[in-house]
């Protein structure tokens, strides 16, 4: 093994580690928010069918894909200009200061970047763009999500997007905050590694597997570890289970664009509402279970029955529905009543299901009367601003590298002429719903 795979697989399994510490609360709440996705340590679990056996409310797996709807509309809406290029203030106001052009040479300035943004959404909105952040969301539901930019083949498709699973990621976080390092391991045919990777290279130990079994599966590792040195983004793709390098590559800009919900101190991992709503969620589903189950008790109910030596009372002391307890008194059947209370019960989980909902953007008003055209507006603004503070975090580590990735291809395809976007000269100004509060 030479020293480049060592390093890079040094690199995975410290990464790996920490992504063990937190397997355990992002799978609990994959089962109870989105339990057939759930594939944390059976990755062919999807295939039994079982995931939900014990779900016994939906209100979690009914809101996150509603969480995930709207918060693509609220940032990235679809066939729509969600931000636009522009002059950085400071430039245009040293510009017009130091008499390097007026206020109509600016205008002129504005309207090539103007172009230039129209181009950016030419592209986006022919690309599965907006289908794979939707995927992604859900993910972000639970606190970390994902999205691969992949450079496309030609100027008609220069890239598309690839939401990736949460159970397939490792990260490392930067020294400004951003994740700058990101591993993918996944299992796969061996005779697909041709096809994702036309140009990577095999050791004729590997050449000779491949040819003797090509339906065999292998682990495969790919990563991006920022080179602090060169600033650019080394992408490496290895074969764990013969630790061999297949094919690298360098970018100026990360194809991988993580983001997370919130963050805690000292954590890498995210925190979505799911983990936060995790004990209202598990409660309720309990309370529903409970619930159930009384009415499953009302409606066949225990019996006491005489013993007459005929009746197997082996059978007895079950305490389940339809069940008859065998004594020598009673003369005849007697029935034993049930005394729960559900109408307390369906109080206290309507409660719960109205926080869930509201918490993952499910539910339009928290009033349950009539509301006028503008408390409806005032109260869907009030939860605007709730998540505003996420959408500084989502804009920051999600939409801009997203953006500077896709710049960066459209730049080597030859599409956008000899633009090079410049943070200190330019900048990316937000118009989706979202950012629209800021302005309140």
């Amino acid at each position: 093994m030479n020293l480049d795979v060592q390093n890079f697989l040094k690199r995975y399994n410290g990464a790996k580690a920490k992504w063990n510490q937190k397997s355990g609360i992002h799978q609990e709440a994959y089962e109870y928010s989105m339990p057939f996705r759930n594939k944390f340590f059976d990755k062919s679990s999807n295939e039994n069918g079982q995931e939900n056996v014990n779900l016994y409310d939906n209100t979690a797996v009914d809101s996150v894909p509603i969480f995930a709807s709207r918060l693509l509309q609220m940032i990235a809406p679809e066939g729509k200009h969600w931000f636009r290029f522009e002059l950085n203030d400071l430039v245009k106001k040293s510009m017009v200061e130091d008499e390097r052009m007026d206020e109509d040479e600016i205008q002129e300035e504005q309207k090539i970047l103007d172009n230039l943004t129209d181009i950016f959404f030419h592209y986006w909105n022919k690309s599965n763009g907006s289908t794979q952040l939707h995927e992604a969301f859900h993910d972000l539901a639970i606190g970390t999500s994902a999205i691969y930019i992949n450079e496309g083949d030609d100027k008609n498709d220069p890239f598309d997007l690839e939401a990736i699973p949460l159970f397939d990621l490792s990260i490392e976080e930067g020294v400004k905050g951003i994740v700058d390092t990101v591993f993918r391991d996944y299992c796969i045919p061996l005779k697909s590694i041709e096809v994702l990777w036309p140009e990577a290279k095999f050791s004729q130990r590997l050449t000779e597997v491949i040819e003797r079994d090509p339906t065999a599966k292998v682990k495969v590792i790919a990563g991006v570890i920022f080179n602090r040195k060169t600033k650019k983004f080394d992408y490496k793709v290895v074969v764990k289970d013969y630790e061999e390098l297949i094919y690298k590559d360098s970018f100026l800009t990360n194809p991988f664009a993580i983001s997370r919900w919130k963050l805690v101190a000292g954590e890498i991992y995210g925190c979505g509402p799911v983990i936060d709503l995790l004990p209202d969620i598990k409660i309720l589903n309990k309370a529903q279970e409970f619930m159930m189950r009384a009415a499953e008790k009302s409606t066949s109910e225990i019996f006491i029955a005489v013993e007459d030596g005929i009746l197997n009372p082996e059978i007895g002391l079950q305490l389940e529905p339809d069940t008859m307890i065998f004594t020598e008194k009673p003369e005849n059947f007697q029935r034993i009543g049930f005394n729960g209370r559900p109408d307390i019960a369906q109080a206290y989980i309507d409660q719960k299901q109205f926080n869930v909902k509201k918490k993952l953007l499910a539910d339009s008003i928290d009033r349950a009367k009539a509301l006028s055209p503008e408390e409806i507006s005032a109260l869907n603004n009030e939860k605007l601003f709730d998540t505003n503070a996420m959408f500084a975090r989502l804009s920051r580590e999600l939409l801009t590298p997203i953006i500077l990735r896709i710049i960066d291809i459209m730049k080597r395809k030859g599409i956008l002429g000899d633009f090079n976007y410049k943070p200190d000269i330019f900048t990316i100004k937000f118009t989706n719903p979202l950012s629209q509060i800021q302005n309140l």
